[in-house]
């Protein structure tokens, strides 16, 4: 690919290519990267795990209820007979686990953005470009 394709194809100026070859960013290029950042950090602040589980929560009311009305839920209670409460219990666990897993896997990822650090301390690295 020409220089001039790599321009125009991924929006690079001379000096984003000069400064690349150097293997460093560019002064444009910093300025992306730290907004980036900063919006990263802003989103992770407001974020809330209040959601991850409230949409979890409303999908497995949506499965409860179609397997209600199409009858499913019904054929079940008469195939289990009394081993249906624990089985009920044991998929509601699961539900819970699985609830309990996506809010901590959330929480995980908004605390690896929060702590990205100091947008001038820590920037990609740029190993070389050719051409």
């Amino acid at each position: 690919m020409t220089s001039t394709a790599f321009q125009s194809a991924f929006k690079f100026t001379n000096d984003d290519l000069e400064a690349n070859r150097e293997g460093r960013l560019s002064v444009s290029q910093l300025q992306v990267w730290n907004a980036l950042r900063a919006y990263n950090q802003q989103a992770a602040a407001q974020s809330s795990s209040k959601v991850i589980a409230l949409f979890f929560v409303s999908v497995l009311i949506v499965f409860l209820a179609i397997l209600t009305i199409t009858g499913v839920l019904n054929q079940l209670i008469v195939l289990l007979g009394v081993l249906f409460v624990p089985a009920a219990a044991f998929a509601a666990l699961l539900a819970a686990l699985l609830i309990r897993a996506a809010v901590s896997a959330q929480r995980s990822s908004i605390a690896t953005v929060a702590g990205m650090g100091d947008p001038d301390q820590t920037v990609p690295i740029v190993s070389s470009i050719t051409g």
